[in-house]
C-alpha cells in the first residue's frame, strides 16, 4: 500500500476489546490499539466510555469535529475527515449554539430528509457539503461534539478526546514544519482573527492525519504544534523525494496550495 492510500484511509476499525473497569468514576488511563499515538484520556460513568478516536474508529466515522468553547466562540479543535476550510468555518458563536439545544440541551439530530440539516451547511466547504447527509450533535460542558453521516449515539458512548504526544527512542532523521503553510493558509480566510485556536485545530488535524497515514511507515515525534520529527523505518518503500512530493499532495486536503509551504528537513 502506497503512502498516498495509507495517508488518504480514514475508515479503520478498531478491534474489540474489553470494556475498562471503572471505580468511584475515577479517571482511568490505559493505552488505546487504534494507532499507537492516542491514548485514553477523560473518562465518564460508564463502562462502555469511548475516546473521541477510538469512537470514531470503531463506527468507522469519517467525518466528526469536536468543538472547544473560548470565551463567546466555538472552534473545531479536533477533528476527523474535515478539510481545511471546514475547520476554518467552525469558528461559531456561542449565541448560536445556545439556540440549537434550547429544546434538548444535551441532544440533537439534524438530516436533510427535513431540511433541517441546511443551518449548518455554513460550517462546511462546498466539497463536503454534498457529502453531509446528517449530524448528530451532542453539548458538553465545555465543547461540542459533532459526528455525520450516523445514526443517532447514546452520549455516553462518548468522551471528550484529547491528544497524548508519544515519542519513540528511535533518533528522529528528518523534520517535517507546517507552520508557514498554516499561518498562510489561515491568513488568505476571513478567520485570521482566530490565527491561535485555527493554527492549533489545524495542527491537531495534520498530526492525527499523519499519524494515521504512516503509522506503519515511519515514527512520529510531536515537537511543537505543526513541527513533527519522523523516522523512516523501510528507506527503500519511502525515499526523501517521494515523502516529500506525497506529503504535500495529501495535506494539501488540509492546507489547499498552501501545503507547498511545507519544509521538510533531513536532520
Amino acid at each position: 500500500m502506497g503512502l498516498l492510500q495509507k495517508l488518504s484511509d480514514t475508515e479503520v476499525v478498531a478491534e474489540k476489546k474489553p470494556a475498562a473497569l471503572v471505580e468511584d468514576k475515577k479517571v482511568i488511563q490505559k493505552k488505546s490499539n487504534t494507532v499507537g499515538l492516542l491514548k485514553k484520556s477523560l473518562n465518564v460513568s460508564t463502562n462502555d466510555s469511548l475516546d473521541f478516536f477510538e469512537f470514531i474508529k470503531k463506527y468507522s466515522i469519517q467525518y466528526a469535529a469536536f468543538l472547544t468553547r473560548v470565551n463567546n466562540f466555538y472552534y473545531a479543535e479536533y477533528s476527523s475527515g474535515l478539510d481545511g476550510k471546514s475547520i476554518i468555518n467552525s469558528v461559531s458563536t456561542v449565541d448560536f449554539w445556545d439556540g440549537i439545544f434550547k429544546n434538548n440541551p444535551e441532544h440533537q439530530r439534524f438530516t436533510n430528509d427535513d431540511n433541517s440539516i441546511t443551518t449548518f451547511y455554513q460550517f462546511f466547504s462546498s466539497q463536503l457539503k454534498e457529502k453531509i447527509t446528517s449530524l448528530d450533535i451532542f453539548k458538553y460542558n465545555n465543547g461540542i461534539l459533532i459526528v455525520c453521516n450516523k445514526k443517532a449515539f447514546s452520549i455516553n458512548e462518548i468522551i471528550l478526546p484529547e491528544i497524548n504526544y508519544l515519542s519513540s527512542f528511535a533518533k528522529p532523521e528528518t523534520q517535517l514544519n507546517f507552520t508557514e503553510a498554516i499561518d498562510s493558509f489561515i491568513l488568505s480566510s476571513d478567520k485570521a482573527m482566530y490565527k491561535q485556536q485555527l493554527s492549533k485545530a489545524l495542527a491537531n488535524a495534520l498530526y492525527i492525519k499523519l499519524g494515521i497515514g504512516l503509522d506503519k511507515i515511519c515514527d512520529l515525534h510531536f515537537v511543537s504544534d505543526g513541527v513533527y520529527n519522523i523516522t523512516v523505518k523501510n528507506k527503500t518503500e519511502l525515499p526523501f523525494e517521494l515523502l516529500s512530493t506525497h506529503l504535500k499532495f495529501d495535506c494539501s486536503y488540509l492546507l489547499e496550495k498552501n501545503s507547498e509551504l511545507l519544509t521538510i528537513t533531513e536532520l
